[in-house]
């Protein structure tokens, strides 16, 4: 499954992240992955909606775990939501 999150408004060029998080507590529980692109559709930014596009590939094995994906931007704020994959 994809999914596809949305970060408005545009600031330089974000990085992305990835991390197991603890789905009671949000505490980190493992190592972080960066670089999380799904295919050729990756990160898109499009100027008309003012919003950045990120298409996001889940993985089945992701079942029953939580993770938080991070957003960080050239500007230094990071935008971060958390996810439960059932």
């Amino acid at each position: 499954m994809a999914c596809p999150v949305r970060q408005c408004p545009r600031r330089g060029d974000p990085y992305l992240t990835a991390a197991p998080i603890s789905c009671d507590t949000g505490e980190p529980v493992g190592a972080i992955e960066t670089g999380v692109v799904a295919g050729a559709s990756g990160l898109r930014y499009d100027p008309a909606a003012a919003r950045y596009t990120y298409v996001w590939k889940t993985r089945k094995a992701w079942a029953g775990t939580c993770l938080q994906l991070q957003v960080k931007l050239d500007d230094g704020i990071t935008r971060s939501a958390d996810f439960k994959f059932l």
